[in-house]
């Protein structure tokens, strides 16, 4: 995993809870969550338009 840059955006969340408020307040999903060993992600777009993308890492064992 690369470091971290002054310029990244870090956020902390409830995984499941995030994704059902942001249903709730009627986000445009692209995906439903997708999931792999490496973790879980989804897409969505934001009230300001852009696309993001949510992602949860599986830890290493």
């Amino acid at each position: 995993m690369r470091p971290h840059l002054p310029t990244d955006v870090l956020v902390g969340m409830c995984w499941d809870r995030a994704r059902t408020e942001l249903e709730t307040a009627g986000i445009e999903f692209f995906t439903d969550t997708q999931r792999d060993d490496s973790g879980s992600w989804f897409h969505f777009r934001g009230p300001d338009g852009n696309v993001y993308e949510l992602i949860s890492r599986t830890r290493s064992a």
